[in-house]
Formats: C-alpha cells, structure tokens, sequence
C-alpha cells in the first residue's frame, strides 16, 4: 500500500500511458487498412502469376521457340523455371504477409492489455490507496 502522495509522479505515468493510448488508436486503423490492401493486392498479383504460368505451359511456346531458335534456349530455360518458380514465391509472399497481419493484431491487443494494467495500476496506487485525485 502506498503511503506518501506525488502528483506529479501520478500525473507523469498517466501522461505516458495516455500517449502510448492514442499512439495505438492512431495506428491501428492504418494497420489494418494497409494490411488489407497487401493482401488484396497479393491475391490479384498471385491469380494474374499462376494464370500466366499456366497459359504459357499450356500453349507450349517457350518449346516451341527452343526448338526453333536454339540460340534462345538457355533463355526460354530460364522462362519455364520461372513458370514453375514465381507461383511458389507469390504464395509464400503471402503466408508472410498473413504471419505480420497476426502479428499486429497480437501486437495491438498486448498494447491495449498493456494500457488497461497501467490504468488499473494507478487507480490502484493513486486512487484507493491514497484516498483520491490530487
């Protein structure tokens, strides 16, 4: 229990947590809008990469062109692992992206844990311990 009173102790820890409140009100919309459009424009780009691969593999024009222009295959090579590569990369661009959206939110709501104790802290020590405000 606390004993002795400084309001400007008092006043110093409700400063900080009330900055630290409205750093997470102003961030946290933000935080979540921007995420949702990553992922949106994750999903657009991922369905546009898997389509292209797809159509190229099936329509057969890089073999097509390695067969026809020798001089060309170590390009078209490259072009089908590509195919074969950039689906794979887009997904795990989007799993990544997914793992940070859940990592604000986790973040976010130990912020807000973190607030609620500090205000129940000092109503505690401040408040019912010494008998009220100022």
């Amino acid at each position: 229990m606390l004993t002795t009173r400084s309001s400007d102790t008092e006043a110093q820890i409700r400063t900080n947590e009330e900055r630290l409140g409205a750093a997470v009100e102003s961030a946290e919309p933000e935080l979540r809008a921007a995420m949702a459009k990553v992922s949106q424009l994750l999903t657009g780009l991922a369905t546009g990469v898997a389509a292209h691969s797809r159509a190229d593999a099936s329509i057969g024009l890089l073999k097509d062109v390695s067969r026809d222009a020798p001089r060309l295959s170590a390009d078209t090579r490259k072009l089908e692992l590509d195919h074969r590569q950039l689906p794979l990369l887009t997904s795990e661009l989007r799993q990544r992206a997914n793992r940070l959206e859940a990592d604000i939110e986790d973040l976010i709501t130990r912020l807000r844990e973190h607030e609620q104790l500090a205000q129940r802290v000092v109503y505690e020590a401040y408040v019912t311990d010494l008998g009220g405000e100022g």
